[in-house]
């Protein structure tokens, strides 16, 4: 799977990893896995291969975000 024209969560100054309004998306071999909760992100971050979005709302619509840097993203929930 190829992402592309899709903003990076490594290019924020920072990003609410932990916020339950921050859902993850796992998406892997045709399945989708959603986590909302740190445990559940924590676990989905440290998934090998897929590829992971995050929804981060904003005033006015709804933002998208690959996860380009998980161990980053692990770390920011480890806090």
């Amino acid at each position: 799977m190829e992402i592309v024209g899709m903003r990076k969560t490594s290019e924020q100054d920072s990003f609410p990893w932990a916020s339950n309004n921050v859902p993850l998306i796992l998406i892997k071999g045709g399945t989708v896995r959603y986590a909302k909760d740190v445990a559940t992100k924590r676990a989905l971050l440290a998934t090998r291969g897929g590829e992971i979005l995050a929804c981060w709302p904003g005033k006015w619509s709804q933002d998208v975000f690959h996860v380009d840097d998980r161990k980053a993203a692990l770390e920011a929930l480890s806090k």
